[in-house]
C-alpha cells in the first residue's frame, strides 16, 4: 500500500509546526523590543513571563510535531522516536499558562502514545490503530496551538505595534525639527521595523489556518485509515499540502533575519 498521502501530510505538518517553534521565539524576543522603546526597570527578570510563555509556544510545536514525525515513521515501516524530553516538552505547555489545562492535556496524550508505539513496536501495519488513538488528541493540540499562534501572539505583537506609535510620535514631536536629516534616516529604519511587525502579524494569522489544518487532514487520515492510498485521500492531502506551501514561505520571508527576531 502506497503511504505517500501520510508522508506528505508529515512533512508538510513538520514544516508547519516548525513556523510555530519561530513564532514561540519571537514571542519573547517582542518583550524584550518593547522594553528598548520604553524602559520599565532594570530588573533581571524583566520579560520573564514572556519567555515563559514563548518557550510553552515552541514546547508545544516540538510535542505535536513529534507525533507527525512519528507518523512519518511509520509509514516508511520505522519505528517512532521516543524520549522522556518528550514528556517534558508537553508538561512544559501545561505550566507555560498559554492554553487552558484541558487543551494543554491533549499534548500529554500524544507524548503517552508515542511511548506506547514504541514499547509495543508499532510499525507500519499499526498505523491505522496509531492515528486512530491520537485523532482526539491532534484536533485539541491543533486548534489549542491555532488560537495561540492567530490570537496570543497576535495579540501581542499588535500590543508592540501600539507601543511603537506611541514612542514613534514622541520622538517625532521634539526631534524631526531639531534635528531633519538625522530624523528622516532614522525614521526610515524605524518604519521598516513597523513593517517587519506587519508581516509578522499577517503571517501568524496564516499560519494559524494551517496549524488548524492538521487536525482537519488528520482526521481524514483516519476516517479513510483502512484506504490510505485511495484517490479521494490523496486529493484531501494534497489540498492541505498546496495550501500550507505558500503560508509556509510567508512565515520564513517575514521572520527572515533582518526581519525577524
Amino acid at each position: 500500500m502506497s503511504m505517500q498521502a501520510v508522508n506528505d501530510y508529515s512533512a508538510a505538518s513538520r514544516k508547519t509546526l516548525e513556523g510555530v517553534q519561530t513564532i514561540g521565539r519571537d514571542y519573547s524576543a517582542s518583550c524584550l523590543r518593547m522594553d528598548q522603546y520604553k524602559p520599565r526597570t532594570n530588573d533581571k527578570n524583566v520579560c520573564a513571563k514572556e519567555k515563559t510563555a514563548g518557550k510553552g509556544i515552541s514546547n508545544a510545536a516540538l510535542a505535536l510535531n513529534a507525533y507527525v514525525s512519528g507518523l512519518g515513521a511509520l509509514a516508511a515501516d520505522d519505528n517512532v522516536a521516543y524520549n522522556s524530553q518528550i514528556d517534558d516538552l508537553a508538561s512544559s505547555v501545561k505550566t507555560s499558562g498559554i492554553m487552558p489545562s484541558n487543551q494543554a492535556d491533549a499534548f500529554g496524550g500524544l507524548a503517552k502514545l508515542l511511548s506506547r508505539a514504541l514499547l509495543d513496536g508499532y510499525k507500519q501495519k499499526q498505523i491505522r490503530l496509531y492515528v486512530d488513538r491520537a485523532d482526539p488528541d491532534v484536533t485539541i493540540a491543533s486548534r489549542a496551538l491555532a488560537d495561540v499562534v492567530g490570537k496570543f501572539y497576535v495579540q501581542y505583537i499588535k500590543a508592540e505595534l501600539e507601543t511603537w506609535d506611541f514612542e514613534y510620535r514622541e520622538l517625532e514631536r521634539v526631534q524631526k525639527q531639531l534635528k531633519p536629516l538625522e530624523w528622516q534616516i532614522y525614521s526610515e529604519k524605524k518604519w521598516q521595523e513597523r513593517l517587519e511587525l506587519e508581516a509578522k502579524i499577517a503571517a501568524a494569522e496564516s499560519l494559524a489556518g494551517n496549524v488548524l489544518a492538521i487536525g482537519t487532514a488528520h482526521s481524514e487520515l483516519r476516517m479513510n485509515a483502512g484506504r490510505l492510498d485511495s484517490k479521494e485521500l490523496s486529493a484531501v492531502i494534497k489540498a492541505y499540502v498546496d495550501a500550507a506551501i505558500p503560508v509556509i514561505k510567508e512565515v520564513d520571508e517575514a521572520f527572515k533575519q533582518g526581519g525577524g527576531s
